[in-house]
């Protein structure tokens, strides 16, 4: 029995940049840790998040994921901020999340911390309505070597390997592998990507520490497919990396410099089925009314090439009394060139420039209060300034009470900004025009309050929370009349047309008294109000109230039996709406299993593992024609202690 787990309520650092402890954290915070993750049965990253209070994990088709924190989502959500260790891995054209070029495989990951509320007082823009922070082992600690493979039905499987070693240089890890996927039925989107990442330490003469971490990947995904284009499975490659120098002056400050890169090419591009049987017409029909003999066009529905850089430099200083700081500077840079979304305008770009400060301070009476402030600042949207304060009383040994507010923006991504989608013949004549960008779009804006009770008991811990958040400027999609084409269509603006209000009451409870023994339950009572903009000129409005579940919730279990580790989760989520190309779907139970066992054979491991993914039924997680049947898989590993 691992008694230090009575002891101790965990220490975070991704609500404000500080190492607190979860009972003074200005924010709700979700803490998955490897040992939880190796007791699920999940296989990808985004599926572990379905054990975060409040939070959706869809599947949109067999190759996206998409995770959404109080509903109001689509299958491209880009109001999250998620990092690994640290760095930006959301995409320049949407924001959005690419889980599976993360750069990170699942084993390697030590914990994951999600903050349940607007982060940009510490992360910036995007951090709109939570941040999830996946941070991985250190490769000193790391398994010298690790060898796995894994098979189960729909076509998966996944081969890895990954070895870590130290030397005079550094600590590093390097980890590979290859993963396929037929993804869901009756749609065409598998999935075949390799992935190289590398992780290195290097403990520097001058007492400071240099990070390298950098990936590789490459694959490719079954297109959406289009009655207009040419089939063209996508395929898509990529580098990120990460450079971070630290370095503490005393025991009580230091200071680093991060620098990040990242580069992405997707490519599904392809030619149109004859223009003229499009708009219904003979050949000669159409050269007379065009004047142009174009007859094929080059278009995509993913093909783009984006680049980001961000560089930022941070100071941290404590105090014994337990006032701690950070503060900051750092500039970001995104460029997107795309055939698709913008032929006419070749590559774009947007530069931000950012500086932040957070606080904790000690008050009387055992209150503890923590500020935070970033302001962010760029030519197209200007400046904006995002607080945070949050007020936290420790009435009891280990349990404490939390109130907060805070505020946030998130600016309109390269591609929300420049959306110029048509389809223009060689001669200039104007044949479609599909989305155009508003010309004055501003950044969306959310206010969040909350008020929290958490504590520690023996070996049981809890947070119960109630939260209000008020969207706002909420960019989205309306069909506008006033804008049509030769095809007598009316295009769609992209523009500040929504507004989203959710409140509710969340929480967990687990009982722990080992690390690999423990049970813990999870829920969400919600309502939402969404006002959408459906079309431009004239209006029409609608209300939406099912944009996010009024329940759900989830149990996970954990349990050593004669040598076995046997894991068991149950989730319900009631009926919503997703946007996009959502549907309504009805509420559904969920239901995953896992079954594994350990050997060891001298200074190695074998493990043996089973895994039985909504093993229950199939059931409509995103789209009424899509459905999330059961998934079965076997998984062995060998690994050196």
């Amino acid at each position: 029995m691992d008694e230090s787990l009575e002891l101790d309520l965990p220490v975070v650092i991704s609500a404000s940049r500080l190492n607190q402890s979860i009972l003074h954290s200005p924010s709700a915070v979700t803490v998955i840790d490897k040992n939880m993750i190796a007791a699920t049965a999940y296989t990808d990253i985004a599926d572990v998040l379905r054990l975060v209070p409040g939070f959706q994990v869809l599947r949109a088709d067999g190759r996206t994921y998409s995770v959404n924190s109080h509903g109001g989502g689509w299958e491209f959500n880009n109001r999250l901020q998620v990092l690994v260790n640290g760095r930006t891995a959301y995409l320049p054209t949407l924001s959005v999340v690419d889980w599976d070029t993360l750069g990170v495989h699942i084993k390697d990951i030590e914990r994951i911390e999600v903050v349940r509320g607007p982060s940009a007082s510490a992360y910036g823009s995007n951090s709109f309505s939570g941040a999830i922070n996946i941070i991985t082992r250190e490769p000193s600690l790391s398994d010298p070597y690790r060898y796995s493979v894994r098979v189960g039905n729909k076509g998966e499987r996944e081969y890895q390997a990954s070895w870590s070693d130290q030397n005079e240089l550094m600590d590093y890890r390097v980890t590979l592998w290859k993963r396929r996927s037929n993804g869901l039925d009756n749609f065409h989107d598998f999935k075949d990507h390799d992935n190289f990442s590398f992780a290195g330490v290097s403990h520097l003469s001058d007492g400071s520490n240099l990070d390298i971490e950098f990936n590789f990947y490459n694959g490719e995904t079954g297109a959406a497919e289009f009655r207009e284009f040419l089939p063209r499975d996508r395929k898509v490659n990529g580098f990120s990396a990460k450079l971070a120098w630290q370095k503490n002056y005393s025991a009580n400050s230091d200071f680093g410099i991060k620098a990040y890169y990242s580069d992405r090419d997707e490519d599904d591009l392809t030619f149109t089925i004859p223009l003229n049987e499009i708009v219904g017409v003979s050949r000669e029909v159409f050269r007379l009314v065009t004047g142009s003999d174009d007859i094929d066009y080059r278009t995509g529905y993913s093909t783009h090439k984006g680049r980001r850089a961000d560089l930022e430099g941070q100071y941290s200083w404590h105090n014994e009394q337990g006032f701690k700081s950070v503060l900051g500077v750092g500039i970001r840079q995104d460029f997107l060139k795309s055939i698709s979304y913008f032929p006419q305008k070749g590559e774009v770009e947007e530069t931000s420039l950012r500086s932040f400060i957070n606080v904790q301070q000690p008050l009387p009476k055992d209150f503890m209060l923590n500020l935070g402030l970033l302001y962010e600042y760029s030519a197209d949207f200007g400046s904006h300034w995002s607080p945070r304060l949050s007020l936290n009383w420790d009435f009891k040994p280990q349990q404490s009470i939390r109130i907060a507010a805070s505020q946030a923006y998130r600016q309109a991504s390269l591609l929300e900004a420049n959306f110029d989608t048509q389809t223009v013949l060689s001669n200039g004549f104007l044949l479609d025009q599909r989305y155009i960008a508003d010309d004055h779009l501003r950044a969306e804006k959310i206010l969040n309050f909350n008020i929290a009770y958490q504590g520690k008991k023996g070996f049981w811990q809890w947070e119960i929370s109630a939260y209000r958040e008020a969207l706002d400027y909420m960019i989205d999609y309306a069909v506008d009349r006033s804008v049509n084409d030769a095809l007598m269509n009316f295009a769609t603006r992209v523009g500040n047309f929504d507004s989203y209000d959710t409140r509710g009451i969340e929480g967990e409870i687990s009982y722990r008294p080992q690390l690999n023994k423990f049970i813990r339950f999870h829920f969400n009572r919600g309502s939402s109000h969404h006002y959408s903009l459906l079309r431009l000129n004239p209006s029409v409005t609608r209300i939406y109230k099912d944009r996010a579940p009024k329940w759900s919730a989830g149990l996970f279990m954990s349990y050593p039996i004669n040598g076995w580790q046997a894991g068991y989760s149950i989730q319900y989520m009631d009926n919503v709406y997703w946007d996009g190309f959502g549907d309504q779907v009805e509420s559904y139970t969920r239901m995953d299993f896992s079954l594994a066992r350990t050997w060891e054979i001298g200074d190695k491991e074998l493990e043996l593992k089973f895994g039985a993914l909504s093993f229950n039924d199939s059931y409509q997680e995103f789209n009424e024609d899509l459905f999330i049947d059961p998934q079965y898989y076997l998984g062995i590993t060998l690994a050196k202690r």
